[in-house]
């Protein structure tokens, strides 16, 4: 893969082999300016996908975006039961009126009742127009036919701490 992207190189690398229902994935590195994402590994009766972001500046991808994303993780489990795990951490996001200083979250998710699912993101100065909330933290726990919430959220005029529990169960 060789080209531009808003005036930017694109480009693209790695090797992918198909075989049945099996895809292997080897050392996939796509970029549009200093933007990556890669990819290493396998997809088919089970999947263990390697996967990599970097994005030192979203104005690589996006109009009038600024600010810095990373994260890694790997996509797991079957086809039918899909794992997702990683981190991702943001710094000085800014697109138009809205703005956040930093976030991060870390996460384990899936839809099988057997996995403790986990998803907990913490944010900072989060300017939607004006209006600043100080901090937003999310944190879920447990597989998903039985989890935990936490919420809370500080503005300069109000603060929200919020607990539930609840689970999401498939009627086929």
């Amino acid at each position: 893969l060789d080209g531009n992207l808003r005036e930017r190189k694109l480009s693209g690398a790695g090797a992918v082999q198909i075989a049945g229902k099996q895809v292997q994935i080897e050392g996939l590195n796509i970029s549009s300016g200093q933007a990556s994402i890669k990819m290493d590994g396998g997809v088919g009766d089970t999947m263990n996908l390697n996967w990599q972001l970097q994005i030192p500046d979203l104005a690589d991808l996006l109009v009038d975006a600024s600010g810095g994303v990373q994260g890694e993780g790997k996509f797991g489990g079957t086809p039918d039961l899909p794992v997702i795990e990683g981190t991702i951490t943001t710094s000085a996001i800014a697109l138009g009126a809205t703005s956040l200083e930093s976030a991060n979250g870390d996460f384990s998710l899936s839809m099988d009742a057997a996995h403790p699912s986990r998803l907990v993101v913490q944010a900072s100065n989060l300017d939607l127009g004006g209006q600043l909330v100080n901090s937003f933290k999310i944190d879920v726990q447990g597989p998903i036919n039985s989890h935990d919430i936490q919420v809370a959220v500080a503005h300069e005029k109000i603060g929200l701490d919020l607990s539930a529990q609840g689970g999401y169960i498939d009627e086929q």
